[in-house]
C-alpha cells in the first residue's frame, strides 16, 4: 500500500520521479563489477542488455547512450517535455545520470575496471530505425498509420528533413566513447572478418561488436570478454511489439524511399564505417538501400 502511494505521488512530478528512480538504481548497485551496454541508439542494445541481465554476473548491468553532461541534459529536457503525457523517464537516462555521478568522483571508480559493450550497425538502417522510434511520439503518426499508401511520401520527406543536418551516427564513437573514457581507440585495427574486437586499457575494457554479426559471433565475443561459459548465453529479442505495430508502414517506407548516390556515399564513406566494415559489407549496404 505504502509503495503504491509513493509511486502514485512521484509519477505526478518529473523531478520527484527522476529522484526516485535514481535512488532505486543507486541502492541496487550491490555487486562488485560494472558492465555498461553503452552505444549509439537503435543498434539492438535493449536486446543485448536483457541478455546480459539473465546471465547472473557478479556485476551491475547498465544500459545507456550518453555520459557527456550536455547530452544528458538534452535528454532530460526531452523527457521533461513529454512527462505529462508519458509519466515516465526511460531507464537508460536514469543510468546515464547515475554513472555520470560516479565518473565525477574520479579514477577510483574504476576499481575493478569497467567492462563496456558497444554495438555498431549499418548507419542507414540505424537512422531509419531511429526515425520510426521517434514517430511513436509524433501526434501525426496515428493519422499516417491509418492510410499507409498516402502517408509514405510524407514520411520520406520527414525523414530527409530530420537527418539533413544530423551528425553521422558513428561520430558517437569518438565524441562519446573515446572522449568520456579518455581512450584513443585504434579503429584501423578492427578485424573486419571477425565481427568484433576487444580493446584493453588500464581502467576499462571495451568490446565492439557488429549488430549484423551478433547471432554469428556474439556468443564467442561475450564469453571471451566476460570470461563466462558459452552455454549460459541465450540472446533475447526486444522491441518486437513496436515492429509489429508499425510493420506495414515501415515496410512500405523501405520499399519507396530512394537514397541518392551522394547520400549513400557520404554515409558509407565515413571513416569509422570504412574502419569497421569491409568493402563487401559496405557494397551489401548499398544494394539494400538502392
Amino acid at each position: 500500500m505504502k509503495q503504491r502511494l509513493v509511486q502514485g505521488v512521484v509519477k505526478r512530478n518529473f523531478y520527484l520521479s527522476n529522484l526516485y528512480e535514481n535512488i532505486k538504481v543507486a541502492k541496487a548497485n550491490t555487486k562488485i563489477g560494472t558492465v555498461l551496454v553503452y552505444q549509439m541508439g537503435k543498434v539492438a542494445s535493449t536486446s543485448l542488455y536483457e541478455t546480459l541481465k539473465k546471465l547472473d554476473l557478479d556485476a551491475s548491468i547498465y544500459h545507456l547512450h550518453y555520459l557527456k553532461p550536455a547530452a544528458i541534459n538534452r535528454a532530460m529536457q526531452y523527457y521533461k517535455r513529454r512527462f505529462l503525457e508519458s509519466r515516465r523517464i526511460d531507464e537508460h537516462i536514469i543510468h546515464s545520470q547515475y554513472l555520470r555521478r560516479r565518473l565525477d568522483k574520479g579514477p577510483q571508480v574504476f576499481q575493478p575496471k569497467w567492462k563496456i559493450v558497444t554495438l555498431v550497425r549499418d548507419p542507414v538502417a540505424q537512422n531509419v530505425s531511429k526515425f520510426f522510434q521517434e514517430l511513436r511520439h509524433d501526434p501525426d503518426l496515428r493519422a499516417l498509420e491509418s492510410n499507409v499508401d498516402n502517408s509514405v511520401e510524407d514520411l520520406i520527406q520527414k525523414y530527409f528533413n530530420r537527418f539533413r543536418n544530423e551528425p553521422h551516427p558513428f561520430t558517437w564513437l569518438d565524441v562519446e566513447l573515446g572522449e568520456v573514457f579518455n581512450v584513443d581507440i585504434p579503429w584501423h585495427e578492427f578485424p573486419k572478418s571477425d565481427g568484433f574486437k576487444i580493446y584493453t586499457y588500464e581502467h576499462v575494457d571495451i568490446l565492439v561488436l557488429k549488430v549484423e554479426r551478433l547471432q554469428e559471433c556474439g556468443e564467442i565475443a561475450l564469453t571471451q570478454f566476460l570470461d563466462i561459459q558459452a552455454k549460459d548465453i541465450n540472446f533475447v529479442t526486444a522491441n518486437e511489439a513496436i515492429k509489429r505495430k508499425q510493420g506495414d508502414l515501415y515496410q512500405r517506407f523501405k520499399q519507396c524511399i530512394e537514397f541518392s548516390p551522394d547520400y549513400l556515399n557520404r554515409t558509407y564513406g565515413f571513416s569509422r564505417v570504412e574502419d569497421i566494415y569491409s568493402e563487401v559489407e559496405i557494397r551489401g549496404f548499398y544494394r539494400r538501400w538502392q
